[in-house]
């Protein structure tokens, strides 16, 4: 019984740890969002006409910064979020993949767009690895990540 309630302890103790430590940060163009050992920033964004609508189109530096392990940036790892709290994934520019690979201690650009709704207030780009879970889980371990692009 004891062995329990020491197990429950440890468990609280370290969720009040992952709760005290992570941090919710908002960030500006040029400025760096770090999750691991990857960060990206948004060095420009623009707005164009599409046939659909309006699509806001972002460059970005993706930064590996691990020592020893390489990283595949695919363009649905960052996500556009509306003041609303809807999330919308990136597509490569026209004439682009959008994927990088990154060997260890790379960097290197790609340009996204984003559908824009109708009527777009704030706007956010953030990770988003392994989708909604995946984006919740950060959320919760590292805090709410996210550079304002309008």
């Amino acid at each position: 019984m004891i062995g329990g309630i020491g197990a429950v302890a440890i468990i609280v103790v370290g969720a009040l740890v992952v709760l005290a430590t992570r941090k919710d940060e908002t960030v500006g163009l040029k400025r760096r969002i770090r999750i691991d050992d990857f960060s990206f920033q948004v060095d420009k964004v623009y707005e164009i006409r599409s046939a659909t609508g309006t699509d806001l189109v972002a460059e970005l530096t993706v930064n590996n910064e691990a020592k020893r392990v390489d990283f595949d940036f695919d363009p649905s790892l960052i996500v556009l979020v509306d003041e609303n709290g809807k999330s919308t994934k990136g597509r490569a520019s026209a004439g682009q993949t959008g994927a990088l690979h990154l060997i260890a201690a790379q960097s290197g650009k790609t340009t996204l767009e984003f559908p824009l709704p109708k009527r777009a207030g704030h706007a956010y780009l953030q990770w988003a690895f392994g989708g909604e879970v995946g984006r919740s889980a950060d959320r919760i371990l590292f805090g709410d990540k996210r550079v304002q692009v309008k």
